[in-house]
């Protein structure tokens, strides 16, 4: 399995929360620890309550900044990746913390819309290459995400978008829809082209690009727009695969929820008018959604089991196979969890006086965690994996949809123009973003970011000093360390890693010696199995530096023997086992004189309950 793939399994896993509410008297600095295969520097972060925001390679040699919930940060450096968060808090007035997280956060939300945007022309061109030479099975170049739910005409009809269909032809007349169908439809088809911006010279990380109504854009918007109109007219059945349906005793409806269920279809048949007669333009997807819901809900509620839409996304993770075939205990402990929170939601749902959309959706998305953990645990050998929100976006496949008119002749030249903005935007984005170990890495960008906020002068009475990058300083540790030089840091702490907190606790419950004597080698180690995240290494020397050098002698030695063996299966395995033998040969070096990098990873773990040690720094 990958590395997204394990860290897509084990995401779901975390069960423990960092954060409580916001405190605005202080601001955290983290510092994560290096570990091979990572980050062999280390990484830097900044913490705002239960936000985090850090800066990464995007694999493109751009250094794009991630925004994450604080818990999930935790997650994925102490557990996933075996490394200790140092913690440097700052104390600061209400206004400094406001001043710099909405600079971090208002920086965010532009770099995604330039990327954002690059898609949009990305899409904008190809779909001027399908138009020049369409695709036989009718594909289209520009996602249609929630067009996928309902089966093509003459395979049946729902109840529910019956009665809906009705209820439009009461209100507006029995020939709207049809009537809005054929607008929609000589909309697409004389979908004009719109001028090319040439995005102006100059392209800022400050700001945002300008709008730009692309069109592809609009085509996806009017495509979605005229599939909702035929899902009235014709009332479809739902795709089977589509939906989620419970089986046994457990997901009877019970009285609560059945009124409830109830409750909200109707509020739903009033809500799709509206937003079929709203002025907005991107009303058909919202719409397709909702009567995708509206006939899940007439199903459970005619059936007496709860039904609901299939929301993983198109895009999610499936783990299978042999990887999924070693992980069966863990899934076991997953769908444990998904029980209970599809138990403490399904409570919260009937309990509840108003049903709104985010309400059901909270149910939707346990009980299709729930379920598809339950199935792979009774024997499926595929599990979907997705850490974050889940919302219905199933995609329609091959759609005959009609297509704008425009002449070749008008379309050839303007292929040229697509391809050479696009070309130029990358490019420039590729300048702005671009990563650079020393000027622009993880740590530069950080104090970049505060710079933007606070100049030196007023970082020095706000925060109690300045950071510039001059001499080492993007060095991540090196950067740490000028934090509590030079920032007014009230408290320092660590936040252990996963493997160093289960040790503590086997010290404390175990005869030391014992402990130390089998967890410090790899072939007798309970916490810790090989992976292929992980090159051969023997033996652990994080938390034994009185001995490191001479369990790093060990490691170089068994990282050359794995060399030497690699470089003889080399026909065999491409090169796999000579790449980790020098690389455990590698970060085996450091340890010769009394520096670890290497730490080992964990594919997936359970979670522990963490503590960050925390202790009053006097300056």
């Amino acid at each position: 399995m990958s590395r997204r793939g394990a860290g897509a399994l084990v995401a779901l896993s975390a069960l423990c929360t960092l954060g409580a509410a916001p405190d605005r008297s202080r601001v955290d600095f983290l510092y994560i620890e290096p570990n091979a295969g990572t980050a062999a520097a280390g990484h830097t972060a900044i913490r705002f309550g239960d936000r985090v925001y850090h800066f990464q390679n995007d694999g493109a040699d751009r250094l794009v900044m991630v925004r994450s919930d604080a818990d999930t940060f935790r997650y994925k450096y102490t557990v996933l990746e075996n490394r200790p968060i140092h913690v440097a808090r700052v104390g600061v007035d209400a206004p400094t913390y406001e001043g710099l997280r909405d600079r971090f956060n208002r920086r965010y939300r532009v770099e995604r819309k330039h990327f954002e945007l690059r898609d949009d022309l990305r899409a904008d061109r190809r779909l001027v290459e399908h138009l020049l030479d369409p695709a036989t099975d009718r594909s289209l170049p520009v996602p249609l995400r929630g067009a996928g739910y309902f089966l093509p005409a003459g395979e049946g009809s729902s109840p529910a978008l019956r009665r809906l269909r009705r209820g439009f032809a009461q209100r507006y007349g029995e020939d709207f829809l049809e009537g809005r169908r054929a607008a929609v439809e000589r909309e697409i088809r004389a979908l004009p082209l719109p001028p090319i911006d040439p995005l102006g010279p100059e392209i800022s990380a400050d700001a945002s690009p300008p709008y730009v109504a692309t069109f592809s854009r609009r085509f996806a918007e009017l495509s979605l727009n005229l599939l909702a109109l035929e899902a009235l007219l014709r009332a479809p059945l739902l795709r089977e695969e589509t939906l989620r349906r419970g089986e046994g005793e457990r997901f009877v409806l019970r009285p609560g929820e059945a009124r409830r269920l109830q409750a909200y279809a109707i509020a739903l048949e009033e809500r799709i008018p509206a937003l079929v007669d709203a002025p907005r333009p991107d009303w058909g997807r919202p719409a397709l959604v909702a009567m995708a819901r509206l006939a899940a809900l007439d199903e459970s509620l005619r059936s007496g089991r709860l039904v609901l839409l299939d929301t993983f996304p198109p895009d999610a993770l499936v783990v299978e196979g042999d990887s999924l075939r070693a992980r069966r205990e863990f899934l076991a402990e997953l769908h444990a969890h998904a029980s209970r929170e599809l138990a403490a939601e399904r409570a919260q749902f009937a309990a509840r006086e108003e049903i709104d959309e985010r309400a059901y959706q909270a149910l939707e998305e346990a009980a299709n965690r729930f379920l598809e953990y339950r199935e792979t645990v009774s024997g499926r050998d595929a599990v979907r994996m997705h850490a974050g929100v889940l919302v219905p976006s199933a995609e329609g496949g091959p759609i005959a949809l009609p297509l704008p008119v425009v002449e070749p002749a008008r379309l050839q030249p303007r292929l040229a123009l697509l391809r050479e903005r696009e070309q130029r935007y990358s490019d420039a984005l590729g300048r702005i973003y671009g990563y650079d170990l020393i000027r622009r890495n993880c740590v530069s960008e950080i104090f970049e970011t505060i710079d933007d906020e606070l100049e030196p002068a007023a970082s020095v009475e706000q925060l109690g000093g300045h950071v510039s990058m001059r001499g080492m300083n993007f060095v991540p540790r090196i950067g740490y360390r000028a934090v509590l030089d030079r920032y007014r840091v009230v408290e320092v702490g660590e936040i252990p890693s996963l493997r160093r907190a289960r040790l503590e606790q086997m010290y404390a419950e175990e005869n030391p010696l014992r402990v130390f004597l089998r967890e410090s080698n790899t072939l007798t180690s309970s916490l810790y199995r090989p992976n292929d995240r992980d090159s051969l290494f023997l033996f652990f020397t994080d938390a034994a530096r009185p001995v490191r050098p001479l369990f790093g002698a060990f490691n170089l030695v068994a990282g050359l023997a794995e060399a030497v063996t690699g470089l003889l299966r080399l026909p065999f395995d491409g090169g796999r086992g000579l790449v980790g033998g020098v690389k455990g040969a590698v970060f085996s070096l450091p340890e010769l004189f009394f520096v670890n990098i290497r730490k080992g990873s964990f594919e997936y773990a359970r979670d522990v309950e963490p503590r960050t040690r925390l202790r009053s720094r006097a300056r």
